[in-house]
């Protein structure tokens, strides 16, 4: 599939994942399935997954963020497909800043039906 030059919304502008980083027969889309407001419906997955930190503090925030322990804080979710079977799945993705090298984790995953 040709890349689309980096649309408002694309998948690729905050470098969580790339094509390079999926497995063969893998590839990154654009854009996510149905999405139609142009905004990052991460947010939005994780309330109703029950990641949402809303009742955290700020200050409990701030702790976890400095923390070596994983979190589940501040993760964006991003949708991949299989070329020959089309298997759908979204994966959440987390930045783990204080390792060495930095490295980005899948802290969740959602397999999507076929429709």
């Amino acid at each position: 599939m040709p890349p689309i030059p980096d649309a408002p919304l694309s998948q690729r502008l905050d470098s969580l994942i790339r094509q390079e980083d999926l497995p063969e027969g893998w590839y990154l889309p654009d854009r996510y399935p149905g999405e139609r407001d142009g905004e990052d419906i991460s947010d939005t997955i994780d309330q109703v997954l029950g990641y949402d930190d809303s009742t955290v503090t700020d200050e409990q925030k701030r702790s976890q963020m400095e923390s070596d322990m994983p979190e589940t804080i501040d993760g964006r979710w991003r949708y991949i497909e299989h070329t020959a079977t089309h298997t759908r799945v979204m994966i959440r993705l987390q930045r783990q800043p204080w390792r060495t090298p930095p490295e980005v984790r899948v802290t969740g995953v959602i397999h999507l039906p076929q429709i």
